[in-house]
């Protein structure tokens, strides 16, 4: 096998546990995925907030509450940051086989964003949300941008060492 067949493979690996990890979050029933963000959003508070622990039952509450939306929105980019960058990383190893690598990636992402939101539409307590494809889709983008701009950095060092 060759080099870059490897490095194709062991990417295309990496999206592939991206999206099973994405699905099976995606499989949890709405109670069991509010209180697993839940008990994120309660450790958070406790980080963010030296206090947290002698404060009133309701303020507590509230603060996990308001943090939770938050918390679960920073999750979908999160995830789809880390699939935009392997998406856009293994569609970079098919060197000039397609003209618009990131575009590709990204509508490959946005594809699944897509699909996920479809497949919670069936899970109890669930929802298909616009809202989370388009949370999703930034956060690929973002990879993708992560991944471009190093991709840049090295070709310019690379360039820079072969003219010394």
């Amino acid at each position: 096998m060759k080099k870059n067949t490897k490095k194709t493979v062991i990417l295309f690996l990496c999206v592939l546990t991206i999206m099973t990890v994405i699905f099976l979050f995606s499989s949890q029933n709405g109670d069991d995925s509010g209180r697993l963000s839940e008990k994120v959003s309660r450790i958070i508070s406790k980080i963010i907030f030296f206090n947290f622990d002698t404060m009133t039952v309701e303020k507590q509450n509230f603060i996990v509450s308001e943090l939770n939306s938050f918390v679960r929105k920073l999750a979908h980019f999160s995830v789809y940051t880390v699939l935009g960058m392997f998406v856009y990383m293994t569609v970079l190893t098919f060197g000039d086989i397609f003209k618009h690598k990131r575009t590709i990636a990204l509508g490959l992402c946005a594809l699944y964003a897509a699909a996920d939101e479809i497949h919670q539409y069936f899970i109890p307590s669930r929802t298909m949300r616009l809202r989370d494809v388009i949370i999703d889709s930034t956060g690929s983008l973002f990879g993708i941008i992560i991944i471009s701009v190093i991709v840049i950095v090295i070709e310019h060092l690379k360039a820079t060492y072969k003219k010394t």
